[in-house]
């Protein structure tokens, strides 16, 4: 048996704490989770039942079928190092007296007015954003996370049940949308639906407008329902940069989940299924 340092439930409840905060994937605290329960010496049999009985009462996405097996699996016959990803500074928290000063001189006229020509479907933009060759995972729900093709395959097949996409070039097709298998991101996702700005066009607007001023706006994305999913182009920019923005983006009133490089966000062009509203293209640069 390991040698524990601190009580196991003070180690759980501590990893359990640091996913909320930073917004882990689903698949990111398997991994964590087995990590540690083979630091702490649960035999392997053991550490999957318990996953899969803690995994039943996850309500956001279903298990796959023999999902956490392969998790534990691999972690238990590797030396497995959980790939960091860029977060927020430690700390940050949302500035209310921020979101004010800059959401209440937004204007979603003035900031649709600065767009240049909106391409009209899916497959277009996924063709000015992307590379043919470039990896990506499209899905119309959470539960296909292995659902990879190249930007050329999803272009020329039908698009119309994909609502969601991950917008990072993934390495491979076999491993899927998890954030070990990010090869690169070049855009950062800005959305928020907390009080006062879910719903109010304006003021996400002009929230969208000052991080415009740290890093180009590529594209917004109205999710068909409270908020405006932006695209940030973050692939000129240093590691330290990146880590910058993302802090404002918190500051600022994001989603912490959004801005996690495997995070599934609103399609452009796609139809959102809770209510069939068009998830319209409202802005568009090159």
């Amino acid at each position: 048996m390991a040698r524990l340092g601190k009580p196991a439930t003070t180690r759980f409840a501590a990893l359990y704490d640091k996913a909320v905060k930073e917004g882990w994937g689903y698949h990111e605290q398997m991994l964590k989770a087995a990590s540690l329960m083979k630091e702490l010496g649960v035999e392997p049999k053991d550490a999957i039942d318990m996953m899969e009985k803690a995994g039943e009462e996850v309500s956001r996405r279903r298990q796959q079928p023999g999902e956490i097996a392969r998790v534990v699996g691999f972690v238990y016959q590797n030396e497995f190092t959980p790939r960091p990803y860029d977060i927020p500074k430690h700390g940050v928290k949302a500035q209310p007296k921020l979101i004010n000063e800059f959401s209440r001189n937004g204007s979603i006229e003035r900031l649709m007015a600065r767009s240049q020509t909106i391409p009209q479907t899916m497959g277009e933009v996924l063709s000015k954003l992307y590379e043919p060759n470039a990896l990506l995972h499209l899905s119309p729900h959470h539960c296909l996370p292995q659902d990879v093709k190249s930007c050329e395959e999803w272009v020329s097949g039908d698009l119309t049940d994909r609502q969601y996409i991950c917008p990072a070039h993934l390495k491979t097709r076999a491993v899927g949308r998890r954030n070990d298998n990010v090869l690169h991101r070049h855009v950062i996702v800005y959305e928020s639906d907390r009080d006062g700005l879910a719903g109010n066009w304006n003021a996400q607007a002009g929230i969208i407008e000052r991080l415009a001023q740290d890093l180009p706006l590529r594209l917004c994305v109205a999710s068909g329902n409270q908020s405006i999913h932006s695209w940030f182009d973050c692939s000129t920019r240093r590691k330290d940069q990146v880590k910058d923005f993302i802090t404002k983006c918190v500051e600022l009133g994001a989603d912490p989940a959004c801005l996690r490089p495997a995070q599934l966000v609103r399609a452009p062009w796609g139809v959102r299924t809770s209510n069939g509203k068009i998830q319209k293209v409202i802005y568009y640069a090159d």
